[in-house]
């Protein structure tokens, strides 16, 4: 996942108060529900990726996701 950590992640947080400018968030689809932000915590790390999840049939799918610094 991480070529740095020393460990597995030890607590995901979605975050609630995302501030972003509309330009920044990705194009949604038809199927989308949310767009969410989730925090990644290990014992020397802390990183975050985006997702955006759809409904698929009768499930809920992650369709995009975001890993990485720009």
């Amino acid at each position: 996942m991480i070529n740095y950590g020393s460990g597995p992640i030890q607590r995901a947080i979605a975050m609630a108060d995302c501030l972003l400018t509309d330009w920044q968030y990705p194009p949604m689809e038809a199927n989308d529900l949310a767009w969410v932000y989730v925090s990644l915590e290990g014992e020397d790390f802390l990183e975050a990726v985006s997702v955006i999840v759809q409904q698929e049939r009768k499930k809920l799918a992650i369709r995009w996701l975001e890993w990485g610094r720009p």
